[in-house]
């Protein structure tokens, strides 16, 4: 259950001032990646991910370690695992 307190709304108003572009770099400088966030993911998994992805789909990918599309996708891109 998500408490809305007055801190949590004065947290959320002071970003509606600052341009979408500027709020995602703010965002993905404090993001963890790779090992620091690693639940189900591995760096051996991750090895494996990139070089079965020209094999299986995004979909079949994300089934078989368990994660999201979205997740596969960025670890294929680089995006997270770098």
């Amino acid at each position: 259950m998500t408490r809305h307190t007055a801190e949590n709304r004065r947290h959320q108003a002071s970003y509606k001032h600052i341009p979408r572009e500027d709020y995602l770099i703010h965002a993905r400088e404090f993001a963890l990646r790779g090992p620091e966030c690693a639940k189900k993911l591995t760096t051996a998994k991750v090895a494996e991910i990139r070089l079965n992805r020209d094999e299986l789909s995004v979909i079949k990918l994300a089934e078989k370690y368990g994660v999201g599309r979205t997740t596969i996708y960025n670890v294929i891109t680089y995006e997270t695992w770098i």
